[in-house]
């Protein structure tokens, strides 16, 4: 497709406000997260007493009640059968879950130790590293999961968050397209919004237009994703300053998703609409 403008935004957008997105909000104010803490993603606003205090509350936690008595359970039922690839799976993932990627790493490395093949044992691995900004190695772990079971789409969008975070955006665009083929008719709007939005954050607006039309057509009964894409295409319009089109869409919208929108997205809708006149 040539080479596109490295200004992408990520793949798996979501409306900024419950359903939609308004391209002219504020950006919200960064709050680290005592999870970020603890697995040493350093942003401006840490140091490392923080993280340190976080380490010792999670350490404490992790070793009494009931999560003492799962980690308990999960060591033991290792030392009962360490051979066996799916007790560190399991342990594993209870570490992803609470955002200890870096013990949660060494338990799928010993889990893929024992069986080469486990697939889901590389996708949580690869969560890890991803969580951990080892994009690198959340690429070659999801390259191995999308190996093992190529038929799977939700691989492919994974690989492609990876590509999407090295700037390799072609590559980022081959895994969006493939996993538009290979998807169930079900998820084949998801995918097909997500590929519109990459289309859309580089600018290719008629190719995003065209997705985003695929979108509405296959979306019989998926309501969230058809008023996704049509608020996403007026958005489109209303930078070309195609006023008459963009007040169809928010009036479609309106009219049609008034029951699923929050206040909120009522009130964008509305003000958009609105906006559109002028």
């Amino acid at each position: 497709m040539g080479e596109i403008m490295r200004n992408l935004i990520a793949l798996s957008l979501v409306f900024s406000f419950g359903l939609f997105a308004d391209d002219h909000a504020d950006e919200p104010e960064y709050k680290p997260s005592k999870a970020e803490y603890y697995v040493s993603v350093f942003k401006k606003g840490k140091d490392m007493d923080d993280m340190m205090a976080w380490a010792e509350k999670w350490a404490k936690w992790a070793s009494e009640g009931e999560a003492g008595e799962a980690f308990a359970d999960y060591s033991l039922a290792i030392s009962i059968d360490e051979k066996n690839p799916t007790n560190f799976n399991y342990r594993g993932y209870a570490y992803n879950e609470l955002n200890n990627f870096n013990l949660s790493i060494i338990d799928f490395s010993n889990c893929i130790k024992i069986d080469s093949t486990y697939s889901n044992c590389y996708s949580n691995r690869a969560d890890a590293y991803f969580a951990l900004e080892d994009y690198e190695n959340a690429l070659n772990d999801y390259s191995k999961v999308i190996e093992l079971q190529p038929e799977d789409p939700d691989n492919l969008i994974l690989r492609s968050d990876c590509y999407v975070a090295l700037e390799d955006y072609d590559n980022a665009l081959i895994d969006l397209s493939k996993a538009i083929v290979l998807s169930s008719a079900e998820n084949k709007a998801i995918y097909l919004n997500n590929r519109a939005d990459f289309y859309k954050a580089n600018d290719e607006l008629e190719l995003a237009l065209i997705d985003y039309a695929a979108v509405i057509e296959v979306s019989k009964v998926d309501t969230f994703n058809k008023a996704r894409a049509i608020n996403n295409r007026a958005l489109i319009f209303r930078d070309q300053g195609n006023h008459k089109k963009v007040v169809n869409e928010q009036t479609y919208i309106i009219d049609n998703f008034s029951d699923a929108l929050n206040d909120e997205d009522l009130a964008l809708a509305l003000r958009n609409r609105a906006d559109a006149y002028f």
